[in-house]
C-alpha cells in the first residue's frame, strides 16, 4: 500500500476508535432507529453500523419503572423505547429499544 493510503486508513481508524470510546457514542440520538420493528436487515449491510436491540421483559411497573430510571441515568428518552407489547407464550410484557452503533474499522 501507498503511504498516503496507509496514512488516510491510519486517521480512520484513530477517528472511529475516538468515536467509539465516546462514553455518549451509544447515546447519541441520531443512531436510533425509531421504528422498533424495522427489520433486521442484514446489520452487515447497514454501511459500518450494527443493529442493537435491548429488551425489557415484565410486567407494566418493574419495565416503566427500569426505563425511567435509565432515562434519568442518560440511556435513552422514554419515548424511544416501543409501547408496551404482550411478550409471546407468557403473561409478561416487554418494551424494545432499538439503536444503531458504529462498528470499529479494523
Amino acid at each position: 500500500m501507498s503511504m498516503t493510503r496507509n496514512m488516510l486508513l491510519a486517521e480512520q481508524k484513530s477517528n472511529m476508535m475516538a468515536e467509539i470510546n465516546k462514553p455518549k457514542s451509544f447515546l447519541a440520538s441520531d443512531t436510533l432507529i425509531a421504528n422498533p420493528f424495522a427489520d433486521s436487515l442484514a446489520a452487515q449491510d447497514e454501511g459500518g453500523f450494527e443493529q442493537v436491540r435491548v429488551l425489557v421483559i415484565g410486567y407494566h411497573y418493574g419495565i416503566n419503572s427500569t426505563i425511567q430510571t435509565l432515562h434519568v441515568l442518560g440511556f435513552a428518552d422514554v419515548g424511544q423505547w416501543s409501547p408496551l407489547l404482550r411478550k409471546p407464550g407468557s403473561g409478561e410484557w416487554m418494551r424494545i429499544l432499538t439503536r444503531r452503533i458504529p462498528r470499529p474499522m479494523f
